[in-house]
Order: C-alpha cells, then structure tokens, then sequence
C-alpha cells in the first residue's frame, strides 16, 4: 500500500501532521526559548518531547550521559600558549641566545606540531572544557506483527549557539604563524639564514604580529544562543508526527518498528549520538535497520537535500524513493564546515544511515526564529518520510 492510499483525503492528513509540527516547534520557541545542551530549558523541552512520544510510542526512555562543552577560551587558550612559546623559542634561536641550533628547532617543531593538531582538532581543548550532563530520549514503536526491519528517525533537542564572530579565520592566520615560526627557526638552524644575513637578525620578531590572532578568539563568546527552531526542533516534532500519523489513523505496520531518537549535546560535537551509538550497538544488530536523520527541515521552501554518509545507499534510496511517491523534489547536499549531522555518527554503529535537510548554504548566519520557519518545507520532508515508511514497509 501506498502512502496516499492509506487515509482518505492524504494531503489534507499530512497538512494537519505539519501543522502539528509547526505549531508545536513554534510554541517550544515561545516556552522554552534558546536550549543550550544541558539546560534546564532543553530539560524542559525533552520533558514535553518524552510526554508527546508516550501518546504514539510502546517505550520511552531517557538515557543520561556527560560530556564536554568547549567555549572559545578552552578552544583556543592552548594554541596561544603554544603559539607563545614557539614565537619565543625562535626569537630566543634567532638571536644565538641557545647554541644548540638543535634543541631549538626539535622544541619549536614540537610546539608548531601540537598547536597546528590542536586549531584542527582541538585535542588540547578537553583539559579546559567543563563538564556537563544530558539526555537522550529514545523511543519505540514496535512492529504490529513481526520485526522484520527497523527505521530509525533522528532528531536533536539542544539549539546552536550563536558567537560574535567567526574565529576559523583567526585559527587558520594563527596556524600559518606556527608554519613561519617552523620555517624561520630551520633556515637559521641548518642553513645559517641569519649569519649570511646579519640584517635580518632581528627578522624574527616580526613573529610576534601572529600571537594577537590567537588572543581575539578568546573573547568571541557571546553567550547567546539562537530559539533552534528550524535547527533542530522542526526535526524533533516531525519525527513524532510520523507516529502520530500510523497511531491517529490505526495504520499498521506489520514488520517495521519505528524507533525515534532526539539527541542532546549535538552542538558539542554530536556527544549526544556518540553515546547512544556506544550504549546500542548491540541492540541495533539484530535486524535491518535504516537511519534517517530529519535535520532542519524548516529552512528553505526550494531546497530539500540528502546529506550522505561512507555508509548510506539505502538510506538515501529511502528518502528519494519516498520523494519520487510524494512527487517531491530532492537533491545531494554537500557537508558545510564544521557542520556534522547526527547521522554520521549513527553511520559508525553499521547502520544505513543519511540525513534530510534544507539547510541554506550560510545556514550560521542565517536567523533560526519560529517566524523563520518555512511551513511548506516541513510538509514537503513528513511526505518524503511518510511515503519512504510505507515503501519501505511494503519492501
């Protein structure tokens, strides 16, 4: 059976469980407000998601983990100690203050090494970073018959935080002067840079215009973060109102559970989908199961996209399968910066897994306020997801 055969008047059906979506997102805007992870206001939040779940879903639980939250000053305190010490190191060097031109130029390599590794994977930002805890809820909605597959629709209940500035800049200036610092301590070191041309023995100093854009990022943080309500609470709500659809109508699903996931802690690194896919890696092995994570899905009216995975054919073929019965059009959406949807986490536990989203390609700059949500988008993915479910059921 097809989507639109499984209720009379189909469209009318999806357009009250997008109103639904809509109007429940836009109210967790006005009652909860910006949800940083860990929050008494994202607590609050996952309190009204666990209650919404109960009506459509056999289990709910709430799975408590801890993790680490970086601010600007942990993410960057490291790479100007190091960025100091190399820049000292070498002016120390430079001037023949150490006659060992070896000791100088192994220590600089090793503080370049450690600062550059760090301002790209900020290794060194946990021994700053406090601890925090949180939740994820995850529920189930068991096959009516037998479990023969499994879909499995992720969502994130935490709301991005927004900073003064973008500090990428900063770190990629501040890791060209560590490659400088390198540069200027090996020529002096093993070529004699500085004895050929006693000019420009002072030449390193210059090292120094490098450590003030490792000290600017330090003071980006604003404390503010935005409503989240394309990002990710259009996803949370059109996750249940896929249950609310099969559980309002009676529809049956004889070999399909449908499990629901909302992370916490996406913000911070995806720490939430980390610890579900180390706790259920298991669980989630006993049967085919497909991923779908529904990411932001109340952008942009004219772009519905698939974010893929290494590990995602049949997951994509899920949501352009289901976009192809909903008459939908749907595209490859490429992976922006630092962005990563919880779906490639999932993907590590061995399941199928993708992502559906509208994101804008400035979607950092772009307002995520419950006035900016784009109704027409949230109806456009529960159809591709609706439709997706029940091919996937009848497959």
């Amino acid at each position: 059976m097809k989507a639109r055969d499984s209720v009379k008047n189909y469209d009318s059906k999806i357009r009250e469980y997008t109103n639904y979506s809509y109007r429940q997102s836009k109210n967790a805007c006005r009652n909860f407000g910006p949800r940083p992870a860990g929050s008494e206001k994202e607590k609050e939040l996952q309190e009204h998601l666990t209650n919404e779940l109960r009506t459509c879903t056999n289990a709910v639980t709430a799975e408590n983990f801890s993790f680490s939250k970086s601010t600007s000053v942990s993410e960057n305190i490291a790479t100007l100690v190091l960025l100091v010490l190399a820049v000292a190191v070498a002016v120390i060097g430079c001037l023949g203050i150490i006659d060992n031109n070896t000791i100088t130029a192994v220590a600089t390599a090793v503080f370049v090494f450690l600062g550059v590794i760090n301002i790209f994977t900020g290794c060194l930002n946990k021994m700053f970073a406090k601890k925090y805890s949180s939740s994820n809820i995850h529920a189930v909605r068991k096959a009516d018959e037998k479990a023969e597959k499994r879909l499995l629709l992720v969502a994130n209940s935490d709301s991005l935080e927004k900073r003064k500035f973008n500090t990428s800049v900063f770190a990629v200036i501040s890791a060209i002067g560590f490659v400088l610092t390198l540069v200027f301590v090996f020529l002096n070191s093993y070529m004699n840079f500085f004895q050929q041309t006693p000019s420009l023995k002072y030449a390193s100093f210059a090292l120094v215009i490098f450590i003030p854009f490792a000290v600017i990022p330090l003071f980006a943080d604003s404390n503010e973060f935005s409503e989240g309500a394309s990002k990710n609470l259009s996803g949370a709500f059109a996750s249940i109102a896929v249950l609310k659809y099969l559980q309002d109508n009676e529809i049956k699903m004889p070999s399909l559970e449908i499990c629901v996931l909302i992370t916490s802690a996406h913000e911070c690194d995806c720490a939430g989908a980390k610890a579900f896919a180390k706790k259920h890696t298991s669980y989630y092995s006993d049967i085919p199961t497909t991923c779908i994570c529904i990411d932001s899905i109340a952008y942009d009216e004219k772009n519905l996209g698939i974010i893929t995975t290494k590990n995602s054919d049949k997951s994509a073929e899920f949501i352009r399968n289901g976009a192809a019965d909903a008459g939908i059009e749907i595209a490859e959406s490429p992976l922006q910066g630092k962005y990563t949807p919880d779906s490639t986490i999932i993907s590590t536990m061995g399941i199928d897994a993708c992502a559906i989203t509208s994101l804008p390609a400035d979607y950092a700059k772009a307002p995520d306020t419950h006035e900016d949500m784009k109704v027409k988008t949230i109806e456009s993915a529960l159809k591709t997801i609706v439709s997706g479910a029940f091919l996937y059921e009848e497959k």
